[in-house]
């Protein structure tokens, strides 16, 4: 992921690359209060936008994600039905219903896992 920024206050604050989503704007920081998996003094700036689907603009988003240089990254419709999250190595989905879920599965078969336990 992106290197720290230097701040004052916190010891490591991780801010995106707002090239990668120009129109974001701060939603929340995360801060090791609240999540105590953090290292202590950490803030990570979390930032929300709407965007059309467009893979010209998601595109460098998930390759940035699949690189390990931005994290923290959730994808939505804007009824928030699904939310779809990539990391460095796979993604978890999350659905409304077991039909959605499964729905996404039979579409989307090639990318999962052939790993016997779908590691």
């Amino acid at each position: 992921m992106s290197s720290p920024t230097p701040t004052t206050g916190p010891e490591w604050r991780w801010r995106p690359d707002n090239s990668l989503h120009p129109n974001a704007v701060l939603w929340y920081t995360l801060t090791s209060e609240d999540d105590t998996e953090l290292e202590p003094a950490t803030e990570i700036e979390l930032r929300a936008s709407w965007m059309p689907y467009e893979p010209a603009l998601l595109n460098p988003l998930l390759r940035a994600v699949a690189d390990d240089r931005l994290g923290f990254v959730i994808l939505a419709p804007s009824d928030l039905r699904w939310l779809y999250h990539p990391y460095d190595g796979g993604a978890d989905l999350i659905t409304s219903t077991v039909q959605e879920r499964d729905a996404f599965r039979q579409r989307h078969s090639d990318w999962l896992s052939s790993h016997p336990l779908g590691l």
